[in-house]
């Protein structure tokens, strides 16, 4: 299991037991756990005052809408090194192209 650790920005990295310390994302375990396919995927850029160097985080159709103006259930999601999150998206046929298309 992943967790945040100090890097030097505020909580940067996670220590992961696969890839050592590495920038990380949020992602739903529906994502997480490869329950929902990748067009049903949103991506969520960070905030400018976020310093975590990946592009965003991950969370399904579902989670974004239920989470968009309510507070995040932290039940629902995992911080994954962008390792991972590679290889999950790889796995899943994830592409950059899914991103445009989030209606």
């Amino acid at each position: 299991m992943s967790r945040p650790t100090r890097g030097s920005r505020k909580f940067d990295l996670i220590r992961c037991g696969d890839h050592q310390m590495a920038p990380w994302h949020m992602v739903c375990i529906h994502i997480n756990r490869g329950l929902v396919s990748a067009d049903q995927w949103v991506l969520i850029p960070l905030s400018p005052d976020d310093t975590r160097e990946v592009e965003g985080d991950y969370l399904c159709r579902d989670c974004a809408r239920t989470m968009q103006n309510a507070k995040p259930d932290l039940e629902l999601l995992n911080a994954v090194c962008m390792h991972c999150m590679n290889d999950i998206k790889r796995t899943h046929g994830y592409t950059p192209a899914d991103e445009t298309d989030q209606s």
